[in-house]
């Protein structure tokens, strides 16, 4: 079971529910030591390494099922 920290499209019900039927506990979360940006011509942020904070939710306990549909729908670029 892997627990994921998401900070961007998949924060919201919405996209989340699109992708996964299973109820899993979440939480708030903030990673630090990284500052969230824009990526030009694209819907979607990133995330650098800097100094700051980069607020999200944290998933837990997703199945290797749940990771490789989560994995389609974010593409190699993650």
């Amino acid at each position: 079971m892997t627990n994921l920290f998401v900070y961007g499209s998949l924060m919201y019900e919405s996209v989340w529910r699109r992708l996964v039927a299973e109820e899993h506990k979440k939480s708030r979360a903030r990673l630090s030591g990284y500052r969230r940006f824009g990526i030009r011509g694209q819907d979607y942020p990133g995330i650098i390494k800097s100094n700051g904070h980069v607020d999200g939710i944290v998933y837990f306990d997703l199945d290797a099922k749940t990771m490789r549909r989560l994995d389609m729908f974010e593409e190699e670029c993650y």
